[in-house]
């Protein structure tokens, strides 16, 4: 999807707001993400392209960044648009690409510009989402939910000191995996400067949009995580307290600050459901990965031979000398099970490498393992690999004889050149594939 993207740009106020178009639906959907925002960078996280995977046949989505973050012009130093002037940049952008009413999401300060712009623009807007937003953030009379304001000058402080760090991204999007992370924090790092953000935070803690909640005519739906690390579910209730005939979900914990980073979908399918009335027709993501299987060769021998306690020890170096591996061969480790381990990687040359090196070195534990490879499409299902492909490097593994690493004759061919010898060892059956299998094993 991410190929078929080009990056574009409206004018408003003598500023170039850019923008991207992509879908398939009927129905316009403008994402309003906050400052936090590259169109670019927002598709090298996985979770964002599965998440926008299950919006696009119900949609055709707007993403834009607006004025001063991400691919939009910066703003002169130090200042600081008014909400007018962003509501702006989704009057510009929705022109630009002929759009006369959509629904509008808006999350986190995002959520901030959606509210205005719907308060602002009814005639514009078809519905309106929210997500983990507020109305406003700092405590005030009458409004004891909000942030104590030394709690947010500590906010504001660690978001000039850790702005794009990986420490702050993990913070915000605590259930992506490890390397989501690390592109999550690059996001943040490419959407504005940590100087930016905390001028932008400046904005969020002095906005205050109680007053307009009332005159929202639009159908809204609020969204909502129990366990927010910024802003406190209470914020969700009260939006749909003082909005009309506002319709309030409440997410499940654990996904962070944005519907759009996480593996728990459910924000994603509500928006759909909501907006449309029919659930996501979603298509499942595919990837082209080498996958490498690798097992203890009589483990349970070994156990009852060790001892439970000695067994845990082995178990456990086991483990981390596995781990250690792929952090220098580049390994994905999508699943671990007892004593074995599934492990992906984007190249096979890696992957071989990496095998033989876990090989090799868990001799040193006294063990020995087997290890089958086998490099095929697999379907992308909450962060986890399924298909064809991934029954058959099972079943090579399984196949495959101690200390020695078995391979497909896809990875042989994939592989010819590379200076990696491998031994012929025939044709077999593997339990529940269709056909006969050569395999090979490496020298």
């Amino acid at each position: 999807m991410q190929d078929e993207l080009e990056t574009r740009y409206a004018e408003c106020d003598g500023l170039q707001i850019a923008y991207q178009v992509f879908g398939e639906g009927p129905t316009d959907l403008v994402i309003s993400f906050g400052f936090s925002s590259n169109c670019d960078s927002l598709w090298d996280i996985p979770a964002t392209r599965r998440s926008m995977a299950r919006l696009k046949k119900s949609f055709r989505i707007i993403l834009f960044d607006r004025r001063g973050s991400g691919q939009s012009d910066p703003l002169p130093t130090d200042s600081l648009p008014t909400w007018e002037d962003w509501s702006d940049d989704i009057i510009s952008v929705m022109d630009a690409v002929g759009s006369a009413r959509a629904v509008v999401h808006g999350e986190r300060d995002g959520g901030c510009m959606a509210l205005f712009f719907a308060a602002m623009h009814p005639d514009r807007v078809e519905a309106l989402s929210l997500a983990n937003a507020t109305a406003r953030l700092l405590e005030a009379p009458g409004y004891s939910i909000g942030l104590a304001s030394q709690t947010a000058n500590e906010l504001g402080n660690m978001f000039r000191s850790n702005w794009g760090t990986s420490e702050f991204a993990r913070r915000l999007t605590p259930t992506l995996p490890s390397e989501e992370v690390a592109q999550a924090a690059k996001l943040m790092r490419d959407a504005v400067t940590p100087r930016q953000a905390s001028i932008f935070w400046r904005s969020i803690v002095g906005f205050d949009g109680r007053a307009v909640l009332p005159s929202i005519s639009a159908r809204t739906l609020i969204l909502s995580r129990s366990d927010n690390p910024l802003v406190p579910m209470s914020h969700g209730i009260f939006l749909a307290e003082q909005i009309p005939d506002a319709q309030f979900k409440e997410l499940g914990g654990g996904g962070g600050t944005s519907i759009f980073m996480t593996e728990d979908h459910a924000g994603i399918d509500a928006l759909v459901e909501f907006a449309t009335g029919q659930p996501p027709v979603v298509e499942p993501e595919r990837t082209l990965a080498t996958l490498l299987f690798c097992d203890i060769v009589d483990s349970t021998r070994k156990a009852a031979q060790l001892g439970d306690r000695r067994w845990h020890e082995v178990l456990t170096r086991f483990y981390t000398l596995v781990r250690d591996k792929l952090s220098i061969y580049g390994g994905r480790e999508i699943d671990t099970a007892g004593d074995g381990f599934f492990i992906s990687f984007d190249r096979p040359t890696k992957a071989i490498r990496c095998a033989c090196a876990i090989r090799d070195s868990v001799k040193s534990l006294d063990l020995q393992v087997r290890c089958g490879l086998h490099t095929g499409e697999c379907i992308i299902s909450s962060a986890k690999l399924a298909g064809m492909a991934v029954h058959v490097g099972a079943r090579i593994a399984s196949a495959a004889t101690p200390d020695e690493v078995w391979i497909s004759e896809t990875v042989r061919t994939l592989t010819m050149g590379s200076g990696i010898s491998v031994s012929e060892r025939g044709s077999h059956e593997l339990k529940g594939v269709p056909e006969r299998w050569s395999l090979y094993a490496i020298e």
